[in-house]
């Protein structure tokens, strides 16, 4: 639910939140409905089950901003399994996918374990949707206090100076 509560504290008018696991939305309509502050029943929320890739290519909507966010756990990374490999969420495909449906200024937010290779699958779609200047449109933030969820940020527009400090501003500050 933190990804909801981000977007309707930001203001946003609608939010698709796309759940693989039902019990994950049932806990949060139920059992931890009050402790997540009713997220689940808000009249701007609508909750779907499935995998995102699945969810867009079955809509036509464009969206401001696309999040995903690791389906790794710490055990299957330190289990060597999944982290590094190529799944279906991680393709050029997928990327063209994802790109395809962000509004013209829209950004991309991945949160992963392993982000070097997301960069190179990006940039091939990218590439492959006839698009260039690549390097002006993406950045990292790694965190001293956690690496292992760097955020990878994609912006169908490059990013401008004062967007950049603007991020850095709040990439860096102490909470």
């Amino acid at each position: 639910g933190q990804e909801i509560k981000a977007a309707l504290l930001y203001s946003a008018r609608h939010v698709d939140a796309v759940e693989l696991v039902r019990a994950v939305i049932d806990l949060g309509q139920n059992k931890y409905s009050n402790y997540i502050g009713n997220l689940f029943h808000h009249p701007s929320v609508s909750l779907h089950v499935d995998d995102g890739r699945n969810f867009l290519r079955a809509k036509q909507s464009k969206y401001d901003i696309i999040q995903i966010f690791s389906n790794h756990t710490s055990s299957s990374v330190a289990a060597g399994t999944g982290a590094a490999g190529t799944n279906y969420l991680q393709t050029a495909e997928a990327y063209k996918e994802y790109f395809s449906h962000l509004n013209e200024n829209g950004i991309l937010h991945i949160n992963h374990y392993y982000y070097r290779k997301m960069i190179t699958t990006a940039a091939l779609a990218w590439s492959q949707m006839g698009r260039d200047d690549f390097q002006k449109h993406v950045i990292v933030y790694e965190y001293s206090r956690d690496e292992t969820q760097p955020t990878l940020l994609i912006k169908m527009q490059p990013w401008t100076e004062a967007e950049v400090q603007s991020l850095n501003n709040f990439f860096n500050a102490k909470f």
